[in-house]
């Protein structure tokens, strides 16, 4: 994957598929423009925080003790989809690694 270096994120090119990384350690992992990473988080902060996100949509870390599991099944990007009930809704997660907390 190509990685560039860059100061500022007007620098990254539109539609870009790569790693960008900021001097100050930052990263950010693009498809076609878009955060996108399905092997981790696609952001890594210098300050060791992460954020994930699959085709520029975010995902937050969860504890899967705080749901009820109710099917998964290995789906796009060749990772795991779970269906998950909380309190108030059903809807399906990815399982990219350091998402979830088990």
């Amino acid at each position: 994957m190509k990685t560039i270096k860059v100061f500022y994120f007007a620098e990254i090119p539109e539609n870009f598929t790569g790693i960008a990384e900021f001097p100050n350690g930052d990263k950010y992992w693009h498809k076609e423009g878009r955060y996108h990473r399905e092997d981790g988080p696609a952001v890594e902060f210098s300050d060791k925080s992460k954020l994930w996100y699959l085709e520029g949509k975010s995902y937050y870390d969860i504890n899967l003790k705080n749901f009820v599991v109710l099917d998964y099944d290995k789906g796009k990007y060749g990772i795991m989809w779970y269906k998950l009930l909380d309190k108030n809704d059903i809807f399906e997660y990815p399982d990219i690694p350091g998402l979830f907390k088990k």
